[in-house]
């Protein structure tokens, strides 16, 4: 483009430039270069160059007003200049735009989210469920070493020793050692559990998703988990540990039978939800066979439900089986069970109160710390729970202090500047 020698050449080329730009008035040019100067002050306001914005949109207004005056001195380029100037703006401004993983447009690094980093050391709650969970499972791993003394054996002259000396946890009414008599009922309690929690699981989970795929199957199974929960669970296993007679394999099956119910309604629940889905119709429509989506795309989504449910069930068994073995429907004698324990030492309680004290303090150790681990972990698999938390006012929170304050410290140094 040449240079301009008058005012008249210069106001011809102005209105030259829309017909070549390809807009069909001038009026429609300066608003396009309004408009895009505008949207680049914004966007410089919006990375906290306030003054700077003000300046730069004060400058461009007043260049490209509707009612443009070009004096002799501006004429030379105007029309390159202008095109170049709008260029420079919109880069300079798309440049200012605040990026996702930049803070204020600056290379600060990005503040970690609550939970997506150190979840376990986060959680209250899955530390001290595992910490006091692992001491159980050493001790009465190590319980030979531990207690010195065989659960049988029996010394006439010591009985009803209190605790401390030879025996730290003193003796019953035989002169067996209670330390010895905790730790192997504590490994009873365990393992009935256990095995309660993971027959239960099984047999729930294949329950509530076909349950969950089929109306009719649903209409079917869910009627009869309705009348099963109907029961209360301790009359129901007193029921059926009387019909089967009492041993550990008896009592495991019928506190999986009883416990079955409850982890079918839940795997139910998050399967209807999955099923809902669109990876899930998508599948459908692909001609995937619903075995083939029960087992591939919507069991992924009911393992979170199933493994917090799971955890409860190990600690209600626990109880259970403590009641049980409390009311004579349990673990047979002379088998040490904490509910054994619990019954024998009732007689010798304003006695001897560690007969009963030391046992009942096992068994809260033990479905505290089953309890604790599945709290922790209902809120470490459930997004939503994990959202919606934000540690104000919990004993048990996934968001750390020291992020809140981190992250209030940022906003508050990027309102200052």
């Amino acid at each position: 483009m040449g240079k301009v020698n008058d005012k008249k050449d210069s106001e011809r080329l102005i209105f030259d430039m829309p017909e070549k730009a390809g807009f069909r008035s001038s009026a429609a040019l300066v608003q396009t270069l309004g408009s895009r100067c505008t949207e680049g002050s914004r966007h410089i306001e919006a990375s906290g160059r306030f003054e700077h914005s003000k300046r730069t949109d004060a400058s461009d207004r007043s260049n490209f007003s509707h009612k443009p005056s070009v004096s002799a001195s501006d004429s030379p380029g105007i029309g390159q200049g202008a095109f170049e100037r709008v260029a420079m703006d919109s880069s300079r401004s798309k440049s200012n735009i605040p990026n996702s993983r930049t803070v204020s447009g600056t290379d600060k690094k990005r503040a970690p989210r609550p939970g997506s980093t150190g979840i376990l050391h986060l959680n209250p709650s899955i530390v001290a469920g595992g910490v006091l969970l692992l001491l159980t499972l050493a001790a009465v791993a190590l319980k030979p070493i531990i207690a010195g003394y065989g659960p049988q054996d029996v010394d006439i002259l010591g009985r009803l020793a209190p605790p401390g000396g030879v025996h730290a946890l003193g003796t019953d009414n035989l002169g067996r050692d209670i330390l010895s008599r905790v730790l192997y009922g504590a490994q009873i309690s365990l393992l009935i559990g256990f095995c309660t929690a993971i027959v239960s699981s099984l047999l729930g989970l294949v329950i509530g998703l076909y349950a969950a795929m089929y109306r009719r199957l649903d209409q079917i199974l869910m009627r009869v988990m309705d009348a099963i929960y109907a029961f209360p669970a301790i009359l129901l296993a007193i029921a059926i540990v009387a019909a089967l007679g009492p041993s550990v394999a008896n009592l495991i099956a019928c506190l999986s039978f009883v416990f079955i119910p409850a982890v079918a309604r839940i795997v139910r629940s998050a399967a209807l939800v999955a099923k809902e889905q669109t990876y899930v119709e998508a599948a459908k429509a692909l001609g995937a066979s619903n075995t083939r989506v029960i087992w591939r795309h919507i069991l992924p989504a009911t393992v979170a439900a199933l493994v917090v449910q799971a955890t409860f069930v190990f600690a209600e068994a626990i109880i259970v089986e403590a009641a049980l073995s409390f009311l004579g429907a349990g673990i047979p004698a002379p088998t040490p069970s904490l509910g054994n324990l619990l019954s024998e030492g009732k007689q010798f309680i304003y006695n001897s109160w560690w007969m009963t004290m030391f046992p009942g303090l096992a068994l809260i150790v033990l479905v505290l710390a089953v309890n604790l681990l599945g709290d922790g972990l209902r809120d470490l698999l459930d997004p939503q729970e994990r959202t919606s938390r934000t540690g104000g006012g919990r004993l048990f929170s996934l968001r750390r202090p020291g992020l809140r304050r981190k992250a209030k410290k940022e906003a508050r140094e990027e309102h200052a500047g």
